[in-house]
Formats: structure tokens, C-alpha cells, sequence
């Protein structure tokens, strides 16, 4: 469903919440514009006789005719987001993208910039530092995705024009044919010059000395990425052959001003895609190839192909200050589809400084280009001859064995197949990755060997241009395509049933007599001292392995004399060898149904589905990349060096894993080219059951304690705490397996020492230092817990409480000390949450942050009363049961966070306060924020310079712990949290740090003000019967109670204390004991 406009830009973050608030109609007498920026020439009309009104910053020219002013009320919906370049959190995800709906006429008009809503529509030309950001594609999807298979309705053709066409020319022909149009120049408009890579110039036109100005100028027609109008390639000048860059050696051209500008092209009539053909990847090519005949056939000028692409999106109108700029409106007739002309944007990509008209218009369109080897042989010959290498020749195997630099590994690649850097890779906006694929003849799905690649400017190239260039670029030499009697090209007319120098791709391997001698010594160097983990590590070898029952019982036996382990520790082990076994068995035999593991996109569609879902379980098998959490499928993704969870709400935020895992292609004649996942394939998987993937409990980037005490310092995903351990650069010091109370006691004193400048419990840094290790610090100790539990959170079996920070003014450092946990813990400060008033908003916000999995809630600034019965409910549960606000569903989230909660004069519920311990701050001051004196003055900066010391200080003293033997602190409770309190106890009873827990009676004070009404009547009754002269007894001073239609009931007061399930306590008699079941005063 499409949103309201103001609804979407309030979801997109463009902020155009009140100008688009509401869908208007269009007022017919909003015709003309200023003319903007300084133009240069007059166009090739009489501009100033066809110059109508302004509207806003766009000059209009045309009459408005009726059928135009009805169509300017006709509805359009286009996809709005935002991009500000690769990775910036600010961009729009893809599944993310709003769909708005309202007249022609108001996306004309738009709407000014009021407060941090920018300038929006057609008609305006803001002014604008950068390019990048509120950002339009024109045409609606499913789901928000921006991807062209997504794509549904288009509403419109754009064009984005900087090959060096005149605006002006382009203008005049435009009026000629009476269409309407919407011009703007981009933000880049008017630069002159521009840059070539030399060492491509040189290579492309075959020469070793400096190039000639008519070399450069022949570059441009034939070779060049961008297509260039004539008149503007015989305007350029060479201005330096030899222009050193950080992206390397340039050759510098002087050009004239370059025109770059959009033009958008309403429609008459919306364009649903799919109906262009039969199949979705046919009408697309209908899409992209009447984008090319609107550009070359209609306005006869060069254009940026990229435009094909109907997800494409354009920036909106902007301009850097005091530069030229236009913005431009012609008043003419809609666009009508099926009146635009048809070019072949195949032969267009192809065909470089002319061309052949009717190979252009599809009359030969699969012909290949030519391609010649350096030495000027022909590979169209040697590819398509009679008894040619079309069907013989092992691509795939000649890459691996003779340029093993160029491979690239994605994981779940199928024999025969390889990823690899794309030769054309230089042309590529960004480098690295695995869109380039390589596949054996033998090992295609039609028998014909073919390299390809997904990349934008790599669309339309045929096979053999890859050939080429990698040849000119001596990745391997002619001689190893030619040769007959070689490796790479199979016997003509011959089948073969195997791969030269390869061995067969079982999963299993058998041991041999020698190998499994040779595990018999790797286990005898095992020793007492080694750890249950790293047995395990050595034995996942044996889950690719054939191992025979006599050798495994000898390793078993073998390991079980040597280490800590018993038996059954091992067995243990074993089985979870075999699992993996299984796992992998049952991957491989799904990715490996397709002999040459691309999936064909037209295919039956459950054989689509299968494949695709078994390439996506291997490489999730091998490398962990898709997790679910809460019910929601998601991924670990890296923003600004910190990495975690991200939730792939959608379908298109999962097309990206899916096309990485499954490689699929669409036929091209006898060829086969890169396609996205077909999007029924994509809906298909997205949406079937996730129990196939492993859980994700969190993200982390230090080190941590596994239940058992190991520490985990692999990084990636670990299996049996479902966490994952994403340092990144973040690299801390090896910390000792048995440190001594001594080092565990530093490492304490250098965390108390960084934090005594804080006021715990009122205390000065000099007496905080003085009652430390002497009578305790109760609020710094229960602090230095709640900065330990990330490290070890796994260690405690069940909840974990809050951690009330409550201080009396403003000022005292609250936020400071929670960033230092945070920087410590993760590397950044954490979000401040102030928890909304409205209980069910509260709510909906509290299952958001569950559900990111962030390992600190920090609730701040909490309401005097705080109450929040969600709040307690996820507190007290190792795994939350919300109910998702909008459906009749619930989620099941595990609760593995540090909960903390800030105030002033903080106010809890009996029910929150039940559920957390004390962290008091008091400066004893009217303006803490005054103080000076502080040991260290940017605390927080010191803290994230000295990270690594500090995570080394943690892990030091849980280590000391678990050395000491994990012995847990049995006179340490608090209800609900009775193992966290034991654990956290037993940790400072070993580092003999008194305090912890120490301030308990404390909590009893931050209370929420309000009148225990029942406990008032209950001590009301209670006085009554005790007051009474008459003996007390379980009968005495009975009250009656009547229910309609029934007999009186009589019920004494202790009978009333009975039913309750845990015994009241009363200020005035010290409460109730329960003694065999009945309470007593």
C-alpha cells in the first residue's frame, strides 16, 4: 500500500512532512518560472515569445492546453529515499524506499524547505553543498526494494545527459515535438575538464609512447566508458600527459564546459513492466531498450545507459552557491509509450563511433563483437569455427591453475566454476568483490564455456572482450588457448567424464593408514593443560573426513588419557562432528544439483527455489552470514567500524545475501549473462521457515566467556553462545590462563583508579581509594559488575537485573559514567533511550531495541514513578514473549542485554525496584557541574584511547575466577536474579573485594509515592484482630462476605493472609512468617 506523502517522508527521513501532508489538486493557473542561472546561448526557438509564468525556480515554455491541465491532475506514484554514497548510514536500504502518490501537478509544484524538511519538486533548484541526498525513482515497487525486478509502474522516462550535448539544442528539439518535459541541470554542471586513466588509453589504442591529441580524441569515441557527442570530443585538448592522482597516473584533457542535466518524460500512461512481455526479463529489456531509442532515435544525443535500469534513481534538483544552473519546465504533450522508437541498448553498448543501422535495430543483435589476441589472431574463430572452442574449452581450470591471484571466493562455488576479478575491473566504480563469474564448458548448464560479470558497466559485454582483456593484460598467454594438446581445450567431438587434474568433488575424503597415524600424534601432544575448545577446534577436521570406527575410538581413547577430558566429553564432540557432517552433506547435495551451479532464471520454478535455498545453506554453513533473531531474519553488517545486527525487514533488503550465495543467469543466444534472482524466487525464500539458519543473541566486539568459562577470541560466529565476534581493527593483549590474585587485583584497582573522579555513595576519589579494599564502595562495586556482564553474560544462566543509576541534580556525571561502560564495552557510546510516558509506545519502543540486539539499554532520564510492567516483564525473562503491536502475533526474543536506568532522584515502582540494584552518585553540591580537580578531564577520551587496556582489564579478573575454579557466592541474593547474584558474588569473593550488593536498603527509598491501597486494608485488619481482647486463633475475628444467590461466607484475618502466595510484611508487627503452609504474625 502506498503511504501518504507525509507518512513516507516522515518513515524516508527527508523530513517533507507538512508541504506533503496531504494529496492536492492541481490549480491550473501554476504555469511559468525565473529563469535561472546565467545562460551562455539561445536556444535554437524563440525563447522569450514561448516564455510563459514562473513557477517557483523553474522557467515554463508552451501553452497549457485542457488535455494537459487534466493530465496535471492525473496520479503518479514514485519511490523516495535518500543516497549519500557506498555504506553512509544515511542512505535509504534498499525495501526501504516509500511509494507516494499525489497529482503531476503537485510533484511540479513541491513544496519550500520549512524547518529540517528540505526543498522538494520538479520546479525548484535549491542551493545545495553536495549532490548526494533526497533522491527519486520514477515508478512504484513491491515492497520498497529499488532493484529493477522489483519494479511495477513507471510513471515516467529519465534521462541523465553529460556526454557534452548542448542543454539549449536539446531544449529546441524537444519544443519541436511537443512533449512535456521537466529539465534540471545536475550539481556538476558547467565543468570543464576531465581525466583519463593512462595506462587504459595506452593499452586500449596499443601504444607504448605518450598519445597524440587525434589518439585521445579516438579513445573517446571507441574506447571511453562514457559516450561522448563529437562536437564536444573535437573541442578537447591534451593539458597534461602525466597527472600523478591518488587513483593513479592520469592524462588531463582541457574540455569546453560540459552541459549535465536530467530530463524527465511524464507519461501519458503508467507502464506496468511486466506486461511488456512475457517474461519478466524480456519486458525489461523492452524497458531499457525504449530508454536507448528515446535518447539516440529521439533527441539523437549520448547517455548515461545506467538509466535503462527503471530502479534507477536521480537526485533531485541542486546547485553549488554562485554557479550556473536551469530549471525548466516545457508544457507539452505527455509522453506516449508505445510511440517511443526501439534501439537495441545491447548494440548501443557495443557499437562505438558509428554502426551499422540495422545491427543497431536488432537485425543482428547476437553477433558478437570482434576480439583478437595481441599477436592479431581471431578468438570469434577460434570460439565459433567448426570444431571451435564454444563447447571445449575449461576456463574455470585454466584461471585457477595459471592466475591464482585473480580468483576470488564467495563460498558454495560448483565444480567447474570460479569467481574472479573482472579484467574490466578498472572501469568499475568500485573494486573488490565477487560479481564475476568463470565457468568450464563441460561444467555449463548448455554446455558452452562463458565468463561474465554483474557489474553495471559491465552489462552487454560479450564473453570474449573478457578474453581479450585479459590477454592484453597477460593474466596467461595465446599459446594456452591454442593448444591442442594442453589441458584447456577438451578433445573435439569426444565426451569426457572428468576434469583434467582435478579430482572428484565428494564431500568425503577417506583417511588413510597414514593419516590416521598421523592424527594418533597431533592428539598425543594434547596435555592436561588443554582446554575443552581447542579439542573441539582439532576435531572439526574430521567433518570432511572418512574416519574408521578402530581410529576414532583410538583418538578418543588417546585424548581421554592425555587431557581433563572424559569419555564422554569426547562422544560429545564426536556427535557434533557428525552433525556438521550431515549439515554439509545435505548443503552439497542441494547446491550441487545444478552440475554447473548457476541457476538458469527460466527454470522450473521449485528446482529454482531448491538450488538457490541449498547455495544459500552452504555458504551460510561456511561462513555464517544469515541469522534470525526474534523471528526476524538478519545479518551482521559494519557501520563506521562498529558492526551489528541488522534486521532485513524486507524482501529486497534480502535480495543482496541471495544474489551473493546464488549465482543466476539468463540465456543470450548461445550465451549466458549475469540476472538477479527472479523476484518470485526471492519471495519464495525470503519467507519460508528460518529455523534453517542459527540463532543470534548478540554482537560483540571484545572477547567473552562461553558458559563453561572458555574465551572466545575467533572472530566470527559462535555456535554454541549464538553470538558473534566482529573486532574489526580492535585488537587486545593475550590475557593469562591463570592470573594471580595479584594481576587481578591491578587490573581492579587501574578500572577503580580511572573511576574514583565519579561520587559513589557521596564518596571523594581519596576516600573512595581509602575504603576500597577496607569496608567497600558498595555503588563503584555494583558499577564494575554491570561493566564485567557482557564479558561474561553468557556465564549466568538466566536474567540479569537493572542497574539504577540515581543521583540528586543534574550534573553529576551519570552520562559521562554510562559512556565509559559503553566505550569500554563497545567501543562507542550507547543511545540514550527516555522511556515515552505512554505505556504502549513504550512498549512498541522497548521491542524495537530487544530486537536490535544491542548489549546496552540504557533508559535515561526516567519519569518520577517510573512503571512499566513490559519494562519488569522483560527484566525478570530470559526469553520475552511481546506481542508485536499491530498484529496478533507475538515474538520470542532472547534478553541478554545490560539493563541500565538513569534519573534524577530517581522514583521506581515496587515492581522495577525489586529488580535492580543501586549505583548511587551524590557531589554533595547545588552545581556538581562546577567541580573541577578531576584527575583526568576528558574521561571518556581517555577511556577510548586506552580501550584495549581496559577490555584486557575485565577479562583479566573473570579469568582469575574461572582459574580459581568459578566457586559462586551462596550468601549473595536477590529474587529473581538468584545465579546472577551467586556468579557476580563469587567473582568478587575470589578478588576479596568487599561491598557488592552493599546498599540494598538503599533502593527502598526511591519509591514511586503512591498509596498501597490493599496493603493499607490488610494492615487495617491485621491491627484490628491483634487490638481484640479475644484469644487469636486461625477462627477468630471473622467478618462476613455475601455473594448474590448464595449463603454468608465468613472469613477471618488469617485466612485472608493465607491466601496470599508469598507471606506480606507489616512496618508495625515485622510481617508474616508461613510456617507449614498458614502464616503467623
Amino acid at each position: 500500500m502506498n503511504l501518504s506523502a507525509a507518512q513516507a517522508f516522515e518513515t524516508a527521513g527527508a523530513g517533507a512532512r507538512e508541504a506533503w501532508a496531504e494529496v492536492i489538486q492541481f490549480p491550473i493557473n501554476l504555469m511559468g518560472g525565473r529563469v535561472s542561472g546565467g545562460k551562455t546561448a539561445e536556444p535554437a526557438f524563440d525563447m522569450e515569445a514561448e516564455r510563459g509564468e514562473d513557477i517557483n525556480d523553474a522557467a515554463t515554455y508552451g501553452g497549457m492546453s485542457e488535455g494537459l491541465a487534466e493530465f496535471l491532475n492525473k496520479d503518479a506514484t514514485f519511490l523516495i529515499g535518500q543516497m549519500w554514497g557506498a555504506k553512509d548510514r544515511r542512505n535509504t536500504q534498499d525495501g526501504d524506499w516509500q511509494a507516494v502518490t499525489m497529482p503531476w501537478g503537485r510533484w511540479i509544484e513541491g513544496g519550500p524547505a520549512t524547518g529540517k524538511r528540505p526543498v522538494w519538486g520538479f520546479s525548484r533548484h535549491p542551493e545545495g553543498k553536495h549532490k548526494e541526498g533526497a533522491s527519486i525513482v520514477l515508478g512504484s515497487s513491491i515492497e520498497g526494494a529499488r532493484k529493477a525486478n522489483a519494479m511495477d509502474e513507471m510513471y515516467a522516462l529519465g534521462l541523465d545527459i553529460d556526454s557534452g550535448a548542448a542543454l539549449d539544442d536539446v531544449i529546441a528539439t524537444v519544443r519541436r515535438k511537443n512533449l512535456c518535459a521537466l529539465i534540471y541541470t545536475s550539481h556538476s554542471h558547467g565543468k570543464r575538464g576531465l581525466e583519463l586513466k593512462r595506462d587504459d588509453v595506452m593499452r586500449k589504442l596499443g601504444i607504448d609512447t605518450d598519445p597524440t591529441l587525434p589518439q585521445v580524441q579516438e579513445y573517446l569515441r571507441a574506447h571511453s566508458k562514457s559516450r561522448y557527442e563529437e562536437s564536444f570530443v573535437a573541442a578537447v585538448t591534451i593539458a597534461d600527459q602525466k597527472r600523478q592522482t591518488k587513483e593513479g597516473v592520469k592524462i588531463a584533457l582541457d574540455t569546453p564546459p560540459l552541459d549535465k542535466f536530467r530530463i524527465i518524460f511524464p507519461l501519458a500512461d503508467a507502464v506496468k513492466l511486466i506486461d511488456l512481455a512475457p517474461t519478466q526479463s524480456a519486458a525489461l529489456e523492452v524497458w531499457e531498450d525504449k530508454i536507448t531509442g528515446m535518447a539516440q532515435r529521439e533527441l539523437g544525443i549520448h547517455f548515461d545507459t545506467s538509466c535503462t535500469d527503471p530502479s534507477r534513481l536521480f537526485y533531485t534538483a541542486r546547485h553549488a552557491k554562485e554557479s550556473e544552473w536551469d530549471c525548466l519546465i516545457l508544457w507539452g504533450e505527455p509522453l506516449r509509450f508505445e510511440d517511443v522508437p526501439t534501439m537495441k541498448k545491447a548494440e548501443y553498448t557495443r557499437t562505438r563511433g558509428g554502426g551499422n543501422a540495422f545491427s543497431i535495430a536488432g537485425g543482428d543483435a547476437e553477433k558478437a563483437p570482434e576480439a583478437v589476441t595481441p599477436s592479431g589472431k581471431s578468438l570469434n574463430e577460434w570460439h565459433f569455427s567448426r570444431g571451435g572452442a564454444k563447447d571445449r574449452f575449461q576456463l574455470a581450470s585454466l584461471l585457477e591453475d595459471l592466475c591464482p591471484d585473480k580468483i576470488r571466493h564467495a563460498g558454495g562455488e560448483a565444480q567447474g566454476q570460479v569467481h574472479t576479478e573482472c579484467p574490466f575491473e578498472h572501469e568499475h566504480s568500485k573494486w573488490g568483490g565477487t560479481a564475476t563469474m568463470a565457468i568450464d564448458a563441460m561444467d555449463a548448464d548448455r554446455g558452452y564455456w562463458t565468463w561474465f560479470c554483474h557489474h553495471d558497466s559491465c552489462q552487454g559485454r560479450h564473453k570474449l572482450q573478457f578474453l581479450e582483456e585479459a590477454l592484453n593484460q597477460g593474466w596467461f598467454t595465446e599459446e594456452d588457448l591454442f593448444n591442442e594438446d594442453g589441458p584447456y581445450l577438451l578433445p573435439p567431438g569426444e565426451e569426457v567424464t572428468g576434469t583434467p587434474g582435478r579430482q572428484d568433488s565428494g564431500s568425503e575424503v577417506a583417511a588413510s593408514a597414514a593419516d590416521a597415524a598421523n592424527y594418533f600424534v597431533q592428539a598425543g601432544e594434547f596435555d592436561k593443560n588443554t582446554r575443552g575448545v581447542d579439542v573441539e577446534k582439532w576435531m572439526k577436521q574430521f567433518a570432511g573426513k572418512e574416519l574408521d570406527p578402530a581410529d576414532k575410538n583410538q583418538i578418543t581413547d588417546i585424548i581421554v588419557e592425555r587431557t581433563p577430558l572424559g569419555k564422554r566429553d569426547v562422544n560429545k564432540m564426536w556427535s557434533k562432528v557428525d552433525r556438521v557432517k550431515e549439515r554439509m552433506a545435505a548443503n552439497e547435495a542441494k547446491a550441487k544439483a545444478d552440475d554447473s551451479g548457476v541457476i538458469m532464471t527460466d527454470g522450473d520454478f521449485t528446482d529454482m527455489c531448491d538450488k538457490a535455498q541449498g547455495m544459500v545453506d552452504a555458504a551460510n554453513a561456511a561462513t555464517p552470514f544469515l541469522f534470525v533473531r526474534g523471528g526476524e531474519l538478519c545479518t551482521v553488517q559494519e557501520d563506521d567500524g562498529i558492526s551489528g545486527i541488522k534486521v532485513l525487514s524486507s524482501q529486497g533488503a534480502f535480495a543482496y545475501y541471495l544474489n551473493t550465495a546464488a549465482r543466476f543467469a539468463k540465456r543470450m543466444g548461445d550465451d549466458v549473462q549475469g540476472a538477479p534472482a527472479p523476484i518470485e524466487v526471492e519471495k519464495h525464500l525470503y519467507h519460508a521457515p528460518r529455523n534453517r539458519y542459527p540463532g543470534l543473541k548478540g554482537v560483540t566486539s571484545n572477547p567473552f566467556f562461553t558458559k563453561t568459562g572458555d574465551l572466545v577470541t575467533q572472530p566470527g560466529y559462535h555456535d554454541e553462545s549464538q553470538m558473534y565476534y566482529a573486532p574489526g581493527d580492535f585488537v587486545v593483549p593475550g590475557v593469562s590462563r591463570n592470573p594471580s590474585l595479584e594481576e587481578a587485583k591491578a587490573a581492579i584497582d587501574m578500572l577503580a583508579d580511572a573511576l574514583a573522579d565519579f561520587p559513589f555513595d557521596g564518596l571523594t576519589r581519596a576516600q573512595i581509594k581509602e575504603q576500597f579494599w577496607e569496608g567497600g564502595v558498595p555503588s563503584l562495586v555494583n558499577f564494575l559488575s554491570a561493566l564485567l556482564l557482557p564479558f561474561m553474560r553468557e556465564m549466568i544462566d538466566g536474567r540479569t537485573p537493572g542497574h539504577a543509576i540515581n543521583k540528586p541534580c543534574p550534573g553529576t556525571g551519570a552520562s559521562y559514567l554510562v559512556d565509559v561502560l559503553s566505550i569500554i564495552n563497545t567501543g562507542e557510546d550507547t543511545p540514550a533511550h527516555k522511556p515515552s510516558e505512554d505505556k504502549a509506545e513504550f512498549a512498541k519502543a522497548l521491542v524495537g531495541l530487544l530486537l536490535d540486539g544491542d548489549p546496552i539499554i540504557n533508559l535515561d532520564n526516567i519519569s518520577a514513578g517510573m512503571d512499566s510492567g513490559e519494562l519488569a516483564a522483560a527484566m525478570t525473562s530470559s526469553k520475552y514473549f511481546p506481542r508485536i503491536l499491530g498484529k496478533s502475533e507475538t515474538r520470542k526474543i532472547a534478553v541478554t542485554c545490560l539493563w541500565l536506568l538513569t534519573a534524577n532522584k530517581l522514583e521506581l515502582s515496587d515492581e522495577l525496584k525489586r529488580r535492580c540494584i543501586l549505583i548511587a552518585l551524590n557531589a554533595n553540591m547545588e552545581n556538581p557541574e562546577d567541580r573541577t580537580g578531576f584527575q583526568r578531564s576528558d574521561i571518556r577520551g581517555y577511556v577510548r584511547e586506552n580501550r584495549a587496556e581496559f577490555v584486557h582489564a575485565c577479562l583479566t579478573i573473570i579469568q582469575f575466577w574461572v582459574a580459581s575454579g568459578m566457586e559462586q557466592d551462596d550468601t549473595k541474593h536477590l529474587a529473581s536474579f538468584e545465579n546472577w547474584a551467586r556468579v557476580m558474588g563469587g567473582v568478587w569473593k575470589a578478588c576479596e573485594v568487599p561491598g557488592f550488593m552493599g546498599n540494598m536498603h538503599m533502593l527502598k527509598t526511591l519509591t514511586d509515592g503512591k498509596r498501597d491501597e490493599m496493603g493499607e486494608l490488610i494492615q487495617a485488619l491485621v491491627d484490628a484482630a491483634v487490638s481484640t481482647d479475644k484469644e487469636l486463633t486461625a477462627e477468630s475475628y471473622l467478618f462476613k462476605a455475601r455473594k448474590a444467590g448464595s449463603d454468608d461466607k465468613f472469613l477471618s484475618v488469617m485466612g485472608v493472609l493465607n491466601a496470599f502466595e508469598e507471606p506480606p510484611r507489616f512496618a508495625k508487627w515485622g510481617g508474616v512468617e508461613r510456617v507449614e503452609g498458614w502464616s503467623r504474625l
